[in-house]
């Protein structure tokens, strides 16, 4: 039989979670699409997708935090899609 954590997660906790993921579904979908209608080639825009979320990813606070971001990319920090989702859950 498998234990019980100590703490319960409410149902409210849960749809919370559940929002907070179609909502990076949402906007992940939302940026891929910007970028499909402002780039011609799908080759450099699924570059372009990988390179820009690459630096996201590495901004957001997964691997660098904040005070350890350089002053002159903090603006892409806070330009970061994940970082909202990622702060959201945590």
């Amino acid at each position: 039989m498998a234990t019980r954590s100590a703490k319960r997660i409410s149902w409210r906790s849960f749809l919370f979670f559940v929002l907070i993921v179609l909502t990076s579904f949402w906007t992940g979908s939302g940026f891929v699409t910007f970028i499909s209608g402002v780039v011609c080639h799908v080759i450099i825009g699924y570059t372009m997708v990988v390179a820009v979320l690459s630096y996201f990813l590495l901004l957001s606070g997964f691997f660098v935090t904040h005070n350890r971001i350089p002053s002159y990319w903090i603006w892409l920090h806070y330009l970061s899609l994940i970082k909202y989702m990622y702060k959201a859950v945590m």
